[in-house]
């Protein structure tokens, strides 16, 4: 359990910043839900999703345990998924034709490497389908090339197995367009993409239009963000527990926003999150960074000497062991907006995830060393019990709303 909590505690990194054209509008009504599944992890939130060759409706594959992540943007799915062998799917390649190659890196250094391919995607029993839409292919076997050192220089962790991953991909829907964007269109961004002749790998440029890409932007309709509702979990934990994944954001009477309270996004200018798009969250005057991302399974909160909450022991040190459960206020501030308090339940990690269940609503890890690099990471526990919307930036927001960085709101 130690290692297994080592690994599964890292905080996701959302992308760049870009945007895109499109919209949110109304259409036709399609079934734009799927479910989301918790059964293992612990706190990791799984879809279904089906990938085919291009073009085709019969050369598929039905991928499940994938985990849905709100802090990246972009499908990275592991080549030795189930099905995934099977398929053709399209080689991504500059004007050369040499093949692209993407070093994915997480916040801690780890990283995922393998192909860009295009693909459609579809998630079931929702209707859209993203068509040709780049994606990630990790770890894919038979490519000859050696993961660069621009990508693994700092010892990082490769993630790409089942085993480590804990899941069979990521489907990044984050508040991004693109994981890059515009940055890694006008010249090469280590460690994004990469130019991988037989000659070696080399970083590169790379259109929007074939970098990796949050699916949602992809479709007809429903392509302005997601809503994401979880049952809720009591303080000791649960088995399992479920929820759902709607796409669109006041497309259909399914998914309005109704009375949530909406978080634009701004651009953060200090400590380790420079130029993330963040809102902010203030807890005893102080404000830091706030995120919220179902990619963590935790919720990161500050350090033990900012927060007075006692760390665990031993394998368990980088997580929260109060001697009973401890209920903090932060207060949520998007850009330009009305700061609104959120409570959130910080317990004893080392019991809780020692009891042999799946889902916690108030397992919480150390997001930093101090106050120049402290976040209050809203991850997984944040999102049971509540129903949260993520707003992609550039895409068509509902009426009323003016976020162009997008948003968040629950």
């Amino acid at each position: 359990m130690g290692l297994l909590v080592g690994l599964l505690w890292l905080a996701s990194c959302g992308g760049g910043s870009s945007t895109t054209g499109g919209g949110g509008g109304t259409a036709t009504p399609v079934l734009n839900t799927t479910m989301v599944n918790v059964d293992g992890g612990p706190n990791m939130g799984y879809v279904s999703v089906t990938v085919c060759n291009p073009g085709s409706t019969t050369s598929c594959a039905t991928i499940d345990h994938v985990q849905v992540d709100t802090g990246t943007s972009g499908l990275r799915i592991l080549a030795s998924a189930p099905g995934v062998s099977a398929l053709a799917l399209k080689q991504v390649t500059d004007s050369n034709s040499d093949p692209v190659e993407e070093c994915f890196q997480f916040g801690d250094g780890s990283y995922l490497w393998g192909p860009v391919v295009q693909g459609d995607v579809s998630f079931p029993p929702a209707g859209e389908k993203a068509g040709s839409l780049p994606l990630q292919i990790i770890n894919a076997p038979g490519t000859g090339i050696t993961v660069p050192n621009g990508c693994n220089s700092g010892g990082g962790l490769n993630r790409g197995t089942v085993e480590v991953l804990q899941a069979n991909g990521i489907l990044g829907i984050g508040r991004t367009p693109q994981d890059c964007g515009i940055a890694c269109a006008t010249a090469p961004v280590q460690p994004y993409y990469w130019l991988c002749p037989n000659t070696g790998c080399t970083t590169a440029a790379l259109p929007v239009t074939t970098q990796v890409s949050n699916p949602v932007i992809f479709f007809n309709s429903d392509n302005n963000g997601v809503m994401i509702s979880m049952n809720a979990v009591g303080a000791a934990g649960a088995g399992l527990t479920t929820g759902s994944l709607t796409f669109g954001i006041g497309t259909q009477t399914d998914n309005a926003l109704g009375s949530a309270q909406v978080y634009a996004l701004g651009i953060w200018l200090s400590g380790d999150y420079a130029g993330a798009i963040t809102i902010q969250s203030t807890y005893n005057g102080v404000g830091y960074p706030g995120l919220l991302d179902t990619g963590s399974p935790f919720l990161l909160f500050l350090d033990p000497a900012t927060a007075g909450i006692p760390a665990c022991s031993g394998s368990y040190s980088n997580l929260y062991c109060p001697a009973s459960t401890t209920n903090v206020t932060v207060s949520n501030q998007g850009s330009g907006g009305t700061a609104v308090n959120t409570q959130i339940s910080i317990g004893n990690a080392q019991q809780l995830l020692g009891s042999g269940l799946v889902a916690f609503s108030n397992v919480a890890g150390i997001s930093g060393t101090g106050a120049s690099n402290d976040v209050v990471e809203m991850g997984m526990p944040f999102f049971y019990g509540r129903t949260v919307f993520i707003g992609i930036q550039g895409q068509k927001a509902p009426s009323g709303v003016n976020a162009l960085a997008g948003y968040y709101a629950y």
